[in-house]
């Protein structure tokens, strides 16, 4: 959740992982999120071993929910191998790629 008006979601089929842009509008009758679509992101194929990171990012050290990463894989509880990066601009409404200078992720899998 990047406030609560934005969030960022991960859909995919297959080989292909989509990662979509939301602004959150309202709730249902039973309480399940309505979102507007604002942008999409296809994400590139990834190799072994880098993974899609989201949600637990920092930019020199600051939290920074707004941005996606492909990072390398490591056993470690933070991918500091950054490979691409984008930040969700609630000003644009866009993803937009972002210097990878400084940027790490949690590592929420095994290594954490």
């Amino acid at each position: 959740m990047i406030s609560t008006a934005y969030r960022i979601s991960v859909v995919g089929a297959h080989d292909t992982q989509v990662v979509r842009f939301e602004q959150l509008m309202g709730r249902d009758p039973r309480g399940g999120a309505i979102v507007r679509v604002l942008d999409t992101l296809v994400v590139p194929p990834l190799h072994s071993p880098e993974v899609l990171v989201g949600f637990y990012c920092r930019v020199h050290q600051q939290p920074e929910p707004a941005i996606v990463a492909i990072a390398v894989h490591e056993d470690a509880p933070v991918f500091t191998r950054i490979r691409r990066a984008w930040r969700a601009d609630t000003l644009t409404h866009r993803f937009g790629k972002v210097p990878l200078e400084g940027i790490d992720c949690h590592n929420e899998g095994d290594g954490a």
